[in-house]
């Protein structure tokens, strides 16, 4: 029988998918590990995005660990309370020996002759480790707009992801760039502060409330004391999210339905009509990412809040100008552009077999077997990688990829593989099968709007098109299929 291997791991990241990855490493294996993290706490984008009103779209009892019950205040929480949470959870399991903070990782060389990466930090360190584990999320790249004259703005600017609390907005002229998910979070707490408030839309997205709530004590109560309560409420709140799953479907009730909803909001909340009317999409609900927020359209019904329906061409050093000619002279401008989800991986440079690198291996498609491992790149794991966005909640899929990458560390603790590739068919297979699935369940997501899902050549790379339920049963049933012994 081979002899038992010490296998020593890379994690690259410390929000929640590293957390989670660390925490099924210490569960399942024996593997010596370190966490490098680029900021100077762990979090990921809970500690890099603190605009004001930041907080999750997704319940707070699916939005964390199955591992491990929390008391948590809020059905959705706060950024504050998810920081809070992702320190509570790496101090129950004992992280914070296995953390590198401030050291962000920019190359990942696999070495064929010694089957084991080459990892380089920014400070130049050379370090190396058997398996590599990324988790450096979808939505960690900000993207900037190469405006004409962005430079030379004499004002403040700056992305939400990179939020400046310094400045004191009242009284000031704030433009917001962007209506997505985050502008819809900061546009009422803007608004409270600032002298005028410019909101510009490129295009409306559909938008629901998103009925927070705080928990009474005896709620929590229930979900701390009683066995299995806030298990079974988890179990509900995914079911609810699969049955939400369906609408993305065009040619379903659900579909009509949720844009009836969406429809009803709009003539409920907004008292102009033409703002009515310019928030209202042409496209089906779930093209784009679906907006919630309770407050965003209350906001735009204030009077020193101004919807611009047109996209920003050009800045000035005093404002901005649209499409239509238009200048607004602002003090502060706020990019909420978003990030770059397509581009994964952006900030590594990864190679594998033969020197290929995984950026060239993805030139025409990012693709990835169960959005997990490539074939190519040995032992190297990608946790929120092609095509696991979505499905309710992504703590529960990366909880699963994380779970995969440790029962493989766990094999080549055994000794009898020395490394673990991906067979290149499987690979194929599983990407054919993931694009029928988004055509046959998920057809809203490629009807006509612009959206972050897909690449430059119109391919749906980042999300996934059906339930957590259904993701959990492909890894478990189909995830070893794919994998094979290299060497």
């Amino acid at each position: 029988m081979p002899a038992r291997r010490r296998v020593r791991v890379a994690i690259i990241g410390a929000g929640l998918g590293g957390i989670a990855a660390a925490v099924n490493l210490k569960k399942r294996t024996t593997a010596d590990f370190v966490i490098f993290e680029q900021a100077a706490d762990i979090g990921g984008t809970w500690w890099h995005n603190r605009y004001p009103g930041c907080e999750v779209d997704v319940h707070s009892h699916a939005y964390s660990f199955s591992f491990l019950k929390y008391d948590w205040p809020r059905s959705h929480a706060s950024q504050p309370e998810l920081l809070r949470y992702a320190r509570h959870v790496a101090d129950r399991f004992g992280l914070e020996d296995h953390l590198r903070l401030n050291t962000a990782v920019t190359h990942v060389h696999w070495r064929d002759e010694e089957a084991r990466y080459e990892v380089r930090t920014s400070a130049g360190d050379t370090e190396y480790f058997d398996v590599v584990i990324s988790a450096v999320g979808l939505l960690s790249v900000p993207r900037i707009p190469d405006w004409p004259g962005l430079a030379d703005f004499r004002g403040v600017a700056f992305h939400t992801a990179q939020w400046e609390p310094e400045h004191d907005l009242s009284g000031q002229r704030v433009a917001i760039v962007g209506t997505g998910s985050t502008a819809a979070q900061l546009v009422p707490a803007l608004a409270r502060r600032a002298g005028m408030l410019y909101v510009y839309q490129r295009e409306p997205g559909w938008v629901e409330p998103k009925l927070v709530k705080t928990f009474s004590p005896a709620q929590r109560w229930v979900y701390r004391r009683v066995p299995g309560a806030q298990r079974a409420h988890r179990a509900w709140l995914f079911y609810k999210a699969m049955q939400r799953g369906k609408a993305f479907d065009l040619g379903s009730r659900r579909q009509a339905q949720r844009r009836a909803s969406c429809l009803e909001f709009i003539s409920s909340t907004i008292d102009d009509e033409s703002v009515r009317q310019h928030v209202t999409p042409s496209y089906p609900w779930g093209c784009k990412r679906v907006v919630l927020a309770s407050d965003y359209y209350s906001a735009l019904n204030r009077k020193n809040v101004e919807l611009v329906p047109h996209e920003v061409t050009t800045v000035t050093p005093s404002g901005l100008v649209d499409d239509t000619g238009t200048e607004r002279a602002i003090d502060v401008l706020v990019l909420s552009t978003g990030f770059q989800p397509t581009n994964f991986l952006a900030t590594l440079d990864v190679t594998g077999t033969g020197g290929v690198r995984l950026h060239d291996a993805w030139r025409s498609r990012a693709a990835a077997y169960l959005g997990i491992t490539v074939a190519g790149f040995p032992n190297f794991f990608i946790l929120y990688g092609p095509n696991t966005n979505g499905a309710g909640s992504i703590i529960a899929q990366l909880e699963r990829q994380a779970e995969f990458a440790a029962r493989a560390v766990a094999r080549l603790e055994r000794g009898r593989w020395r490394a673990v590739d991906t067979d290149s068919g499987a690979q194929r297979r599983y990407v054919e099968w993931i694009d029928r699935e988004l055509a046959a369940h998920a057809s809203a997501m490629n009807s006509g709007c612009t959206n972050y899902y897909h690449d430059e050549r119109g391919a749906n790379i980042t999300q996934w098109p059906a339930s957590h339920l259904k993701y959990l049963l492909v890894v478990r049933l189909r995830g070893r299929r794919g994998l094979r012994p290299d060497g």
